[in-house]
């Protein structure tokens, strides 16, 4: 018993002067190790109502992200994904009429969107945006969740086309859908690609601090250019 006292005190003793010296855990910097064999392009949330000038709730969104060139970078992979048949799969979110998803006392996200009647499934802000519409039998994956993987099945169609390697673009970066479906792919155990050029916030800030000091813990960061380039390599 007395052991177990003193054991105790001392990974207590460790643990406060690892808190007062502000030690952290290290951010890996992994390169990217890209298998275009075993890769997958999600494309999350570029709907009407979130990025085109239109939309209900685009508000500052459409004009910084085609400042950014979001759409033209993310428009750039999917072609090149395209040509090379890397299965392409777009997440949309999309409340059924009336909202028979959402509680009758939802969260501050949820109430908001139902007070505004956005992302109506069968609107046209719920559709995705017409530069980057799904071709063919790309598979549209929709949602009323934060999380790509949540309530759907988007994990049984990535393991049924044997993917490892998810590239991952869509809005918003931190406020929700990149953050969340990007921590959901890692527990998965995917390999997750943010493209960061490919995604955007309301502020430069908010991207730059979720991607610098919580996705690149997750997940590998490169951008449209770099991920391009080994696709238009690869055989």
């Amino acid at each position: 018993m007395k052991n177990k006292s003193v054991m105790m005190s001392i990974l207590l003793s460790i643990f406060a002067f690892l808190l007062m010296s502000g030690l952290s855990f290290a951010k890996v910097s992994e390169p990217l190790q890209f298998n275009p064999d075993k890769a997958a392009l999600l494309i999350l949330h570029y709907q009407n109502d979130i990025v085109h000038p239109d939309g209900k709730i685009a508000g500052s969104y459409a004009q910084r992200i085609a400042d950014a060139g979001n759409i033209e970078n993310t428009r750039a992979v999917l072609d090149a994904c395209r040509a090379k048949g890397i299965p392409v799969i777009h997440v949309r979110f999309a409340l059924r009429q009336g909202a028979p998803e959402v509680s009758s006392k939802p969260g501050p996200l949820f109430s908001a969107f139902t007070k505004a009647g956005v992302l109506v499934d069968g609107t046209w802000g719920a559709e995705i945006i017409d530069e980057l519409k799904p071709v063919g039998n790309e598979p549209v994956v929709s949602h009323a969740s934060k999380n790509g993987f949540y309530g759907t099945d988007l994990d049984l169609i990535l393991h049924a086309k044997g993917v490892t390697d998810v590239m991952i673009a869509g809005i918003a970066t931190a406020r929700y859908v990149v953050l969340a479906t990007t921590l959901s792919a890692s527990d998965r155990q995917y390999y997750p690609i943010v493209l960061k050029d490919c995604c955007n916030d309301a502020t430069d800030d908010l991207h730059d601090w979720v991607i610098d000091n919580v996705l690149s813990y997750i997940a590998i960061i490169s951008d449209s250019f770099e991920i391009t380039g080994k696709i238009n390599a690869s055989k």
